[in-house]
């Protein structure tokens, strides 16, 4: 029976989620595993003295009537909220609180990093950096960037490989900061040479805290140019790059914390042209923004297409 069948996904961000919540509520056991200490991806927030930092998107806009529909749902369960800019979403009170709600109720593990597929017969086994084991799987689906998916994939499926090769993807470093003394500014300032777009947190919802937090975006050119520059010397390059974009009110502030992130695979530039990709023969799937673009929007789809995809040919 099909509900019977033991699903293995990759990755537990906004693609991941998508279709585990999808297959979990059809009738299929789904574990979902990510290497973090909890879902989200590019969704991600990270806490510090305190206070939380939103490092990956932003806000995100909804343009098709299918994520538009999914967007209301989560409005009204209280997961999102508006941001300033017009049609634009926000997870309340962080962008994680949204992929942490889509997670409830999923069998998640976290902090597993996933090294090696194995096939065993006809099902699948995982093996963790630590040599452990989990399986067996019927289907096993990747949603992780397809830098990482690559090495999983290639003892078993050319195809799915050639499909991966073509994928081009930018990295971003990130920098945020808290300001000792707060600017009186708009939440968000245009990009400029080096900086691809400034975000004042506290314009968010349920944000508006006493400190003011900051996050800025490299552009990818200058991302590249620094790829392997040390972290802490990124954050002071972003710094005085805002700082000079802001002018005399920049250049008399202070931060009191000030840190960077790179995210490796930052912005697709050249995606696959697909939602996504399954072998029914393999019981192998593979989904993400990558597929069909570099959006929030674009991961929803490409999840949601695996799940369906399934749906339809494991029913």
């Amino acid at each position: 029976m099909a509900h019977k069948l033991r699903i293995a996904i990759i990755g537990a961000g906004m693609a991941g989620l998508t279709c585990a919540r999808k297959l979990a509520q059809a009738g299929f056991a789904v574990s979902i595993f990510d290497k973090a200490r909890g879902p989200g991806g590019r969704l991600s927030s990270r806490r510090r003295d305190g206070l939380t930092f939103d490092l990956g998107a932003q806000s995100f806009d909804a343009t098709s009537a299918p994520f538009k529909q999914a967007c209301r749902s989560w409005v009204d369960s209280g997961w999102l909220g508006a941001w300033p800019q017009p049609g634009h979403w926000v997870g309340k009170p962080r962008m994680s609180a949204l992929t942490r709600q889509l997670a409830t109720d999923l069998n998640l593990y976290v902090g597993q990093r996933i090294i090696r597929l194995d096939r065993v017969g006809d099902a699948w086994q995982l093996v963790t950096g630590s040599g452990q084991a989990f399986g067996p799987f019927d289907q096993v689906l990747l949603a992780t960037p397809a830098a990482q998916a690559l090495p999983l994939i290639e003892p078993h499926s050319t195809l799915a490989q050639a499909c991966l090769k073509a994928v081009e993807v930018d990295p971003l470093w990130v920098a945020y900061w808290v300001l000792a003394e707060p600017l009186a500014v708009e939440a968000r300032r245009s990009a400029s040479q080096n900086l691809r777009r400034c975000e004042c947190l506290n314009h968010k919802p349920e944000q508006n805290t006493t400190a003011q937090r900051w996050v800025v975006e490299a552009t990818t050119d200058w991302s590249w140019s620094h790829l392997e520059t040390p972290a802490d010397q990124v954050a002071e390059l972003l710094f005085a790059q805002w700082q000079a974009q802001f002018g005399a009110a920049g250049a008399q502030s202070q931060p009191v914390l000030l840190e960077a992130h790179r995210w490796l695979y930052g912005v697709t530039r050249h995606p696959v042209g697909q939602p996504c990709f399954y072998d029914r023969s393999l019981g192998l799937g593979l989904c993400g923004d990558y597929w069909c673009g570099s959006r929030v929007e674009d991961a929803w789809h490409s999840g949601d297409a695996l799940g369906d995809r399934l749906l339809s040919e494991l029913k």
